[in-house]
């Protein structure tokens, strides 16, 4: 169960760390790509965080369907928000505005499905396949869970 849940919690922070340092104007797409994947691997260590702290303070919740979901929401859900936060922030490359925006609407999409079923986490196609594809689609490396 712990192999599992944490192959879980790395593969879904695949979009997630970030840079403290965003410019104003736009960036280019080599920029933004770079910061981007920043965030992404900073919500991965944001989750195996949760995750740790979940499994010290839930020792006898089990392994079932119902402990795995509460996992989910614990520590999966929270740093994804935020990473969709800080991306909405990031100054999209403006010939790529459009395809960094439906990224992160993706996400943002996948976020909702999770949080009304964590579920969905754990099976394929599930709720980020779509921001999953988006990102490997425009050229991002930690964001695409590679």
């Amino acid at each position: 169960m712990l192999a599992l849940l944490l192959a879980f919690a790395i593969g879904l922070a695949g979009c997630g760390g970030g840079s403290d340092t965003t410019e104003a104007s736009t960036l280019t797409k080599a920029e933004y790509v770079k910061q981007a994947d920043q965030i992404c691997a900073k919500t991965e260590g944001r989750q195996r965080a949760l995750l740790t702290k979940f499994q010290k303070e839930n020792t006898k919740l089990g392994s079932g369907q119902a402990a795995t979901e509460k996992m989910i929401s614990f520590a999966a859900l929270p740093p994804m928000e935020e990473q969709i936060q800080e991306l909405s922030q990031l100054p999209p490359p403006s010939k790529e505005a459009a395809k960094a925006k439906a990224y992160v609407k993706e996400l943002e999409k996948g976020l909702e499905i999770a949080e009304q079923e964590p579920g969905t986490l754990l099976i394929t196609p599930g709720a980020f396949t779509k921001s999953e594809e988006a990102a490997q689609a425009f050229g991002f490396k930690t964001c695409a869970g590679a």
